[in-house]
C-alpha cells in the first residue's frame, strides 16, 4: 500500500482542459526508489496526464537535488515522447512548500495559473472527505443533534484522519492559517487533535525556531458552553466542518477574532468563505463535491419527522449515538399480506384429505464435489403432491385447480411448441398436466414438446411459435434466469412464464425477478410472465429453528448427565424423544414437520392448538384442522412482511441507530401459546433483544409472570418454549431481570423436573457464566 497521497483531476488551462496528477510526499526523509515504483504503478493504473505536479516540504531540498540527477530513473516513468531534449520537465513539477504553505517551484514545469493549485487542492480535499466524512441515515431515521437541529446527514471530519498521508495534506493547507504567535490551538472536537498534531509537526520541520503550542478539545457543544478560552486572543480554532457556520457566529459572541478561526471542510453558505479551508460543494471544478442537504432548525416543522422517519439523537463531541433508538412493533391485522387468509383457506390442512401442504424443517438432498449434502428449510410447499393430486383427478386442491385452468385457457397460445420445465419433479408434474390439457383440445401433431431444462440446447433453432417455461415453485428466480439465458437463441419462440407458487421473500424482488424475465428486445414485455399463487414469505433455509435446537437438545443433554441431579433420567428421556422427532423429520420421505414443532404444555404434554377468533383468518372452521406449521406459516409470513415494510416506524429492519423489536406486548395480545412459540421461533435474535433496555426486559417481565402462573393449564401452554428461546439467547433480557425471572419460575414450578434444569442451564451459563459450562454446553450461537 502506498504512502504517499495521489490524485487526478481534470481542470481548465486556459481554453484547454488538462489532466493532472498530484503526489504529495509527507515524509521526512523521502525514499525515491519506492516513490518512483508507486507513482510507476500509479500511471500504470490510471489514464496519463499531461502533467505530473509533485508536492514536498522544503526540508526536503537537498534530497531533490540528488534525485533529479538520476535522470534514468525519472525516465522510466515518463511518457517517450517526454524523453527528448530535457523534455520532461514540461512533464514533472517538483514544487517545496515553506512553513507558511507557499509553493515554489524547484524543477521542472511551471504552473502559470495561480488558482491550479488551490483548485487542485481542492478537489484532493474533497476525495478524502468522500472516504466517509458524509454519514447518511437510511430512511428509517434521522439524527438529532446537541443544537436542535435535525437532519439525514451530517459532516464528521475524524472519519477520514485515518491514513497518515491524507492527515499530513489536509495540515498542509492549514499552514497558510497558522500565524507564529498562536500559544494554543482550540478544536472543536477530539476526533481532529491528530490533524492539529500534524499541522505543529510540518511547522517544527519547516521552521528554525517554532514554540510548539498546546493542543486541546472544548467539544461542539457542551464544552464550548463551558470553556473560558482565557487564551483567546493567542489562539488558532479548528472547527472540523459544518453545514451552516452558526459556531462561527457563536464563537465570535464569545469575543473570539474571526482571523483566529478556521472552518476545515464546509457545506455552508459562503458568509464565511475566507475562513474555510475546503468548500465541499458540488460545482463544476468540484464535480466530486457534496449536494446541498436539507436541515431543520429547533424551531423549524421537520418534514422528515412528518414522514414517519424517527429522530435519533447524538451526542458528544464526536457525534456518537447517545444510544441506539428502540422502537417497539406491536402486530396489527394490516400486517398480515392482503392475500394471506385466502392463502390459507385454500392450502390449510383438513381433515377430509389428511394431507399437509405446509410443513416445517424440510430436508433435501444435494450433489455436490464433496458428496451429498443436506439442506434444511424452514417452511415447505409440499408442490409436488398437489400435481400428483391434479394428475390423478383429485379434488384436494380444487381451487389451485380452477385457477390454474383459468390461466391456461386465457394465457396458453394454441401455437405453444415447447413446455419447458425445470428439473424438479413438481415442475415436470406441471408440465405434463398442461400438456394433456393442451392435447385435449388440439390435434396431435400440434401437441407441444415436453423439454427438460437440461436439454434446452437440443431444441430446434428454426421453430416458430411460443415456449411456455414451467416452474412449480419460484423462490429466487435463479434456475429460471438460468433459462432466459439459454433461450436467447431461439429468437423465433415467444416466452411465456408460468409460474405455480411464488413465494419471494418480498414484493419488490418477486418484480425484480419478473422485470428481468419479461425483458427483451421489445423492453420489459418482450415476455410473458404468469403466477397462480402469489404468497410473500420467509426463505431461510440451512439454520432453521429446528437445527438450532438439534444442537440445543444435544449440549442440554451433556448438561443434564452432570447438573441434572435425581431428575437426569426422567429429562435425558424426555429430551432424547424430541430429539427423535426432530431425526425423524429429515428423513427425505418424510419431507418435512406439519406437527410437533414445538415443546408441548410442561406438565400435561398436550401440544399446542390454535383456538377460535384468530386474528388473521377470515374463514371458519380452522381451529379443528390446521396442523402447527399452518399456524407457524401464518405468524412467520407477517414477520417477514414487517422486515420489508416501507413504514419506518413500523417494521422489523435493524440499522445502526434504531432497534426495532418485537414488542413484548405481543405476547399479551396474542395469548394463545401456539402464537407465542411461532414469535419465538420466527423472530430473529435481534427482534428479541430486550437486554438492550432495562424497561423493556421489565416489560417482558410482568407479561410472562401470568404465563408462570398458568403454566398448568392452557394460558401458560408455551412456557417450554419461552426457556428455550432464552437458553439459546434468542431472547435475551437484562442481566437483573433475568435472575429476577428465573427466581420467579423456580418458585412457581418447583415441582416441575423439566423447567428446573432448563433454569438451571440458564442460571449456570448465563447468569454465572461457568468458564466450564460455557465451553462444554453452550449453544452454538453463531447458527442463529
Amino acid at each position: 500500500m502506498s504512502e504517499l497521497l495521489m490524485y487526478s483531476a481534470a481542470l481548465p488551462n486556459g481554453s484547454a482542459i488538462k489532466n493532472y496528477t498530484l503526489v504529495f510526499i509527507p515524509h521526512q526523509k523521502i525514499a525515491f526508489d519506492k516513490v518512483l515504483n508507486d507513482l510507476k504503478i500509479y500511471l500504470q493504473e490510471h489514464i496519463i496526464p499531461d502533467h505530473v505536479l509533485i508536492i514536498a516540504g522544503e526540508n526536503t531540498r537537498d534530497q531533490f537535488i540528488e534525485f533529479i540527477k538520476e535522470e534514468q530513473a525519472l525516465k522510466d516513468i515518463i511518457p517517450t515522447r517526454y524523453h527528448q531534449d530535457n523534455m520532461f520537465t514540461k512533464f514533472v513539477g517538483i514544487y517545496l512548500f515553506n512553513e507558511f504553505g507557499e509553493l515554489r517551484l524547484f524543477n521542472g514545469y511551471k504552473v502559470k495559473d495561480g488558482r491550479l493549485f488551490s483548485n487542485l487542492f481542492r478537489i484532493g480535499l474533497t476525495q478524502i472527505f468522500n472516504k466517509g466524512g458524509l454519514i447518511s441515515a437510511q430512511e428509517s431515521h434521522h439524527f438529532v443533534f446537541p443544537s436542535g437541529k435535525h437532519c439525514d446527514k451530517f459532516l464528521r471530519t475524524g472519519n477520514v484522519l485515518i491514513k497518515s498521508q491524507d492527515i499530513y495534506f489536509i495540515a498542509f493547507n492549514l499552514l497558510n492559517k497558522y500565524k507564529n504567535e498562536y500559544s494554543i490551538i482550540y478544536c472543536d472536537t477530539s476526533s481532529i487533535n491528530s490533524l492539529a498534531f500534524a499541522l505543529v509537526e510540518l511547522k517544527r520541520r519547516l521552521s528554525n525556531n517554532f514554540v510548539c503550542p498546546h493542543i486541546e478539545s472544548y467539544g461542539s457543544y457542551k464544552g464550548f458552553e463551558e470553556s473560558e478560552f482565557v487564551d483567546r486572543h493567542k489562539a488558532l480554532f479548528l472547527i472540523s466542518s459544518s453545514t451552516s457556520a452558526n459556531i462561527i457566529d457563536r464563537l465570535k459572541d464569545r469575543y473570539v477574532d474571526e482571523d483566529r478561526i478556521v472552518l476545515v471542510f464546509c457545506l455552508a453558505p459562503k458568509k464565511y468563505e475566507k475562513l474555510v479551508m475546503c468548500d465541499l460543494q458540488k460545482d463544476q471544478i468540484n464535480q466530486q463535491g457534496i449536494e446541498p442537504f436539507k436541515s431543520y432548525g429547533f424551531n423549524e416543522k421537520c418534514e422528515l419527522c412528518d414522514s414517519g422517519s424517527m429522530p435519533v439523537a447524538i451526542q458528544g463531541d464526536v457525534f456518537l449515538l447517545e444510544k441506539p433508538l428502540v422502537n417497539k412493533v406491536i402486530f396489527r391485522t394490516n400486517d398480515a399480506p392482503r392475500n394471506l387468509s385466502e392463502f390459507m383457506e385454500t392450502y390449510h390442512h383438513k381433515n377430509t384429505f389428511g394431507v399437509h401442504f405446509i410443513k416445517a424443517n424440510y430436508f433435501e438432498s444435494s450433489v455436490s464435489s464433496s458428496g451429498s449434502v443436506q439442506f434444511g428449510y424452514e417452511v415447505f410447499f409440499d408442490i409436488q403432491a398437489v400435481f400428483e393430486d391434479l394428475a390423478k383427478g383429485g379434488k384436494m386442491y380444487s381451487g389451485f385447480k380452477d385457477k390454474l385452468d383459468r390461466y391456461i385457457h386465457q394465457y396458453v397460445p394454441s401455437n405453444t411448441r415447447y413446455l419447458i420445465h425445470l428439473n424438479d419433479t413438481g415442475s415436470e408434474l406441471f408440465a405434463r398436466y398442461l400438456k394433456e390439457k393442451i392435447g385435449s383440445v388440439v390435434k396431435d401433431e400440434f401437441i407441444p414438446e415436453l423439454v427438460p431444462m437440461s436439454e434446452i440446447g437440443k431444441m430446434d433453432e428454426n421453430k416458430e411459435g411460443a415456449a411456455l417455461i414451467i416452474c412449480s415453485s419460484m423462490v429466487s428466480g435463479g434456475n429460471l434466469i438460468f433459462v432466459s439465458k439459454e433461450m436467447r437463441k431461439y429468437d423465433k419462440l415467444s416466452l411465456i412464464y408460468l409460474i405455480g407458487f411464488s413465494r419471494t421473500e418480498s414484493e419488490d424482488y418477486f418484480s425484480f425477478i419478473k422485470k428481468n424475465l419479461t425483458q427483451g428486445e421489445r423492453g420489459t414485455d418482450t415476455n410473458s410472465f404468469y403466477s397462480v399463487e402469489i404468497i410473500h414469505c420467509n426463505n431461510d433455509y440451512r439454520n432453521t429453528s429446528w437445527i438450532i435446537e438439534e444442537d440445543f437438545i444435544r449440549s442440554f443433554l451433556l448438561f443434564s448427565e452432570t447438573y441434572g441431579g435425581d431428575d437426569k433420567a426422567y429429562v435425558i428421556d424426555h429430551f432424547k424423544k424430541r430429539l427423535s422427532i426432530l431425526a425423524e423429520s429429515k428423513r427425505l420421505d418424510k419431507r418435512g414437520l406439519p406437527d410437533g414443532l414445538f415443546y408441548a404444555n410442561a406438565y400435561h404434554g398436550n401440544p399446542l392448538r390454535i383456538n377460535k377468533n384468530f386474528a388473521f383468518y377470515k374463514f371458519t372452521g380452522y381451529d379443528q384442522q390446521v396442523s402447527q406449521a399452518d399456524i407457524y406459516f401464518t405468524i412467520s409470513t407477517i414477520i417477514n412482511k414487517l422486515r420489508h415494510s416501507k413504514d419506518p416506524s413500523h417494521r422489523l429492519h435493524q440499522t445502526e441507530y434504531v432497534r426495532n423489536l418485537i414488542d413484548p406486548e405481543n405476547f399479551s395480545r396474542f395469548n394463545d401459546g401456539i402464537i407465542q412459540a411461532c414469535i419465538l421461533r420466527a423472530a430473529r435474535p435481534s427482534e428479541l433483544a430486550y437486554e438492550i433496555d432495562k424497561e423493556i426486559s421489565k416489560k417482558f417481565l410482568n407479561i410472562f409472570r401470568p404465563i408462570v402462573l398458568h403454566a398448568r393449564d392452557h394460558y401458560g401452554e408455551a412456557l417450554l418454549e419461552f426457556l428455550y428461546a432464552i437458553c439459546i439467547r434468542k431472547l435475551r433480557l437484562e442481566q437483573e431481570v433475568l435472575k429476577e425471572l428465573l427466581a420467579f419460575v423456580r418458585e412457581q414450578c418447583k415441582d416441575n423436573k423439566i423447567v428446573m434444569v432448563l433454569c438451571a442451564y440458564i442460571s449456570l451459563i448465563q447468569v454465572e457464566k461457568d468458564p466450564e459450562a460455557v465451553k462444554n454446553y453452550k449453544v452454538n450461537y453463531d447458527l442463529l
